[in-house]
Order: structure tokens, then C-alpha cells, then sequence
């Protein structure tokens, strides 16, 4: 009896850990400014319409919703803030003071993304060069997390040639 209730505790406990895990979305690089006419509706219903050719990012199927030929440039300003602030670490007796907190490291960087679609009837086809990941951080040299880094630069290119057929 003991150990049948015992085994329903346990099954319970690891049942009640499940549930209450949450993902963990560690996307700091990623870039949602994937198109202009996105960003000035917040990219709502991106994935389900196709205003211009910057569809090729987000359902290059929406291409063949699309009118002759579309040509969509981009250029965003992204200037992140990335702020530090050690409010728990304790130092050994007679240490050394482990740094600042550096402040402000956030680096403004700017994001292209280039479009082309061609649909001719039934049929598009069309190319997307976009960024959709990127962006840095610069800490001072003398911030508490120095060995761990200073600098970060993530840059990447991402070349999406793209057909759909209606």
C-alpha cells in the first residue's frame, strides 16, 4: 500500500515538473524586419497574405497572389539596448572588485533585405537576400563578465531563390 502510494506521488511529482517547463526562446540575434510593408503593419498576417515580393520570406507561395514583376528594397536602423547589472555577486574577503557594469552594449547596426518576384501567369519564381539573424554587442573592457567577452559581432546572409505555381 505504502509503496503503490508512493509511485503515485512520484508519478504526480514528475507530471506537475513537466507541465510547468516552459521553452526557452533564446532568440537575442534574431531579425523580425524582414520587409518595410511588414514592419508598417507589424507583420501581422505575414505568412497567410502576399502584399509585395518580401513574401518570399515569409510563404513564397504567396508569389503566385503577386502581379508581373516586384522589385523591394529595405534598409533598417537597428540600435538594440543591452544593459548589465550585478546585483548578487560576492567577492572572497580582501578580492579584487570584479569590474562595472558596463553599461549601455548595445551597437546600432544596419539590416538590408532585397526582393525580386516575377509571376507570368501561373507560374513566379522570385529571390529574397535578407539578414535574419545579425546584430552586436560592445561592453567596456573592465565590465564584470570581461572573460567571458566583450565584443560580439553575429552577421549572416541568407540567399532564398524561391517558385510557386498556381
Amino acid at each position: 500500500m505504502i509503496k503503490k502510494s508512493f509511485v503515485s506521488a512520484a508519478f504526480a511529482a514528475v507530471a506537475a515538473l513537466c507541465v510547468g517547463a516552459s521553452p526557452a526562446g533564446a532568440s537575442g540575434f534574431a531579425l523580425i524586419e524582414q520587409s518595410v510593408s511588414g514592419l508598417g503593419n507589424s507583420f501581422a498576417g505575414g505568412a497567410a497574405g502576399a502584399q509585395d515580393a518580401s513574401t518570399i520570406f515569409y510563404n513564397p507561395a504567396g508569389m503566385a497572389l503577386l502581379k508581373g514583376e516586384q522589385a523591394i528594397l529595405g534598409l533598417h536602423y537597428i540600435r538594440p539596448q543591452a544593459s548589465f547589472t550585478d546585483d548578487g555577486t560576492t567577492t572572497e574577503p580582501g578580492g579584487r572588485p570584479l569590474g562595472s557594469n558596463s553599461g549601455d552594449a548595445g551597437v546600432g547596426k544596419l539590416v538590408p533585405n532585397l526582393y525580386y518576384a516575377n509571376n507570368k501567369g501561373s507560374f513566379a519564381w522570385g529571390l529574397g537576400v535578407m539578414v535574419p539573424f545579425g546584430l552586436a554587442t560592445k561592453y567596456d573592457e573592465d565590465w564584470k563578465g570581461r572573460y567571458h567577452g566583450v565584443e560580439s559581432d553575429m552577421q549572416t546572409v541568407n540567399f532564398n531563390p524561391a517558385v510557386a505555381y498556381k
